[in-house]
């Protein structure tokens, strides 16, 4: 409320619009899914407020990371007739199935990916020719991460994990490495360890790994932590991953040697991970003898093959979105009297 405003010629067109757009539309749809029948009504009202939006704010480009929402294509085709720049960003990985419907159709004018072997193999002649693609890998390293990449790591281990129909084999993956790894760290992140609900960050207890079943206590070395995933990068040199995680390529990027772990086995055989045989693990007897193989110089960590799903290093990533949005050169950046950045040309 009170982000937008109508003229009242606009007012009376957007009434007019949405009751003729929804009469129209539940003629057509009554048939279908009420669920389904809602949200397309809601579409013309959400166009409306973005004309409403856009009376009150002016800006050359605007950034959005909800590609897997339909609302991002109405809110292109408002700004794109204003003369604004839409760009997009990659919201997570389209893991473990690759090729998605919740991807089947994205409307942006200039698009940054985490992978571009998904676009290569998956969505290239599915979306609009002339949305630019541009592989930058993560935005969300801290620069503490970034200023102590090259920095040495420990032989400790990283596991990043998320809720599977296979929990109970991913708990005992978990107590096997850390057997057979007694004399190594084995931290367990879960994706929704931490809350960030209402924007205030807070430990959510339910996510702990003594809640998602432990029936005995896990060997002493591991180490079930809420820390930063990306701070925690620096603690190890291996990270297993379950297959539905975006941070799986982000840990690659970091340079840390990942695998997927799957002990779907092949009840899945769909899976994007399927196309990288070499990064999966099906339980823990495996991945020992990779780690074991890797340091003992058996087996290489196959860094040619991880280079075609993710870039090498941290990328100046914000510099890349300013090119997008000022493609004829940056605007001046300077603060403004109540705390605003004013980023028109100087």
């Amino acid at each position: 409320a009170g982000d937008g405003h109508l003229s009242f010629p606009q007012g009376f067109n957007a009434i007019y619009s949405i009751v003729f757009t929804l009469f129209k539309r539940w003629s057509f749809l009554l048939n279908q899914p009420t669920k389904l029948l809602l949200e397309v009504s809601k579409f013309e009202l959400r166009y409306w407020r973005f004309v409403a939006w856009l009376n009150r704010y002016k800006f050359d480009a605007f950034f959005g990371k909800d590609d897997y929402s339909s609302a991002h294509i109405l809110r292109s085709g408002v700004l794109r007739g204003a003369g604004i720049q839409c760009i997009g960003g990659q919201h997570g990985l389209f893991v473990p199935e690759g090729l998605s419907p919740l991807f089947r159709y994205l409307d942006f004018d200039h698009y940054f990916m985490l992978s571009g072997h998904f676009y290569e193999t998956y969505y290239q002649e599915r979306w609009p020719e002339d949305m630019k693609i541009e592989v930058t890998g993560s935005y969300s390293f801290p620069e503490e991460v970034v200023n102590n990449w090259s920095a040495p790591r420990p032989r400790d281990i990283l596991m990043f994990l998320t809720v599977l129909p296979e929990n109970d084999e991913i708990l005992t993956f978990v107590r096997n490495m850390a057997q057979s790894f007694s004399d190594r760290n084995l931290y367990v992140r879960q994706k929704r360890r931490i809350d960030g609900s209402g924007f205030e960050e807070k430990e959510n207890p339910e996510f702990k790994l003594a809640a998602l079943g432990a029936a005995t206590p896990l060997p002493t070395n591991v180490i079930d932590t809420a820390e930063n995933s990306y701070r925690l990068m620096l603690k190890g040199r291996y990270a297993f991953c379950t297959r539905n995680t975006t941070i799986a390529v982000e840990a690659m990027q970091a340079g840390l040697m990942t695998f997927i772990v799957d002990p779907s086995g092949e009840r899945y055989p769909s899976g994007y991970w399927r196309n990288w045989p070499d990064l999966i693990v099906a339980n823990a007897d495996e991945a020992v003898k990779r780690i074991c193989d890797i340091e003992n110089d058996v087996l290489h960590y196959p860094w040619s093959e991880v280079s075609k799903l993710t870039v090498n290093g941290p990328k100046d990533v914000a510099n890349a979105i300013r090119r997008a949005a000022w493609p004829k050169g940056n605007p001046q950046i300077r603060n403004t009297e109540d705390g605003f950045l004013d980023l028109s040309d100087a």
